[in-house]
């Protein structure tokens, strides 16, 4: 089979309103760290396009939008496409041209630009695949924590720490070409990057941007790509403090970060891991 991971910046270049709390007041003040579009190209019977973003949502209207336009231009049918969002709260969401007529030009610029970039890394990807393999592992993590507390009041907001209430699994998929070299990394897990708070007015990846940054210069060569699970009502484990939940500061992004790319490669020097049959299955 053959493979291309690429990714892109996309930072916003001014101050935008981040989506995902409902306590912000006004637009983004800076940014901490920079947010990117991932795409991972897979071909063998077919070519898949896994597709991951650095934002906290997308519309339907985006999701419509970017897939015309990747079968416009490169013929990969929509059911050939994954999209996947981080689910950051510390980003901004993607919304698409609403037929009506009534969008925002801030927001319908900003994810024009980011369908832009997503076109060209498929294209430059298309025509840079390398020979190689696949390979699964499945690990467990305690990363996160359930926001979802059962009392005799009913279900209250507060940690619970019950392996039960979240999911635990950290599935990995690691590709290595024909010359054995460590090219690409999936992984997927289920909890929601709010790790920073409400109070937080710098654009950030949150936790999967540390994870990203700290594997990445572990591992020369290598690009990785988070893939957000279901995880509705899992929080990182860091913001339970005392019964409650809090926001944190940088620096306890950073080990949080850290404690979870260190589970991760952990997971990558098992020797656990399972070659996938690339026969693909799109529908």
């Amino acid at each position: 089979m053959k493979f291309s991971f690429l990714k892109e910046k996309i930072t916003p270049e001014g101050p935008v309103m981040q989506c995902g709390f409902a306590a912000r007041t006004h637009k983004s003040v800076g940014v901490h760290d920079d947010t990117y579009a991932s795409v991972v190209l897979m071909q063998a019977n077919e070519t898949v396009a896994i597709i991951a973003l650095d934002v906290c949502l997308g519309d339907k209207n985006f999701v419509n939008g970017v897939k015309k336009a990747i079968y416009e231009k490169y013929g990969l049918t929509q059911e050939k496409i994954i999209i996947n969002y981080s689910h950051t709260h510390s980003a901004v969401a993607l919304r698409g041209e609403k037929k009506d007529g009534r969008n925002d030009p801030e927001d319908l610029n900003y994810s024009r630009v980011v369908t832009e970039k997503i076109l060209n890394m498929i294209g430059e990807g298309l025509h840079n695949l390398s020979e190689g393999e696949i390979y699964i592992h499945k690990g467990k993590s305690k990363f996160g924590v359930s926001r979802r507390f059962p009392s005799e009041e009913g279900i209250l907001w507060k940690p619970y720490f019950d392996e039960n209430s979240i999911d635990t699994d950290l599935f990995l998929l690691k590709f290595v070409d024909n010359e054995g070299a460590l090219r690409g990394l999936i992984y997927n897990y289920a909890c929601h990057p709010t790790t920073l708070g409400s109070d937080n007015y710098l654009i950030s990846a949150d936790y999967p941007g540390v994870v990203r940054r700290v594997l990445e210069e572990r591992n020369k060569g290598m690009t990785t790509v988070f893939l957000q699970g279901c995880g509705a009502d899992i929080k990182p484990y860091i913001t339970a403090d005392n019964g409650k939940f809090k926001s944190c500061n940088f620096v306890e992004l950073e080990q949080a970060g850290l404690s979870l790319a260190d589970e991760i490669e952990k997971c990558l020097k098992s020797g656990e891991w399972r070659k996938i049959n690339t026969n693909f299955i799109a529908g």
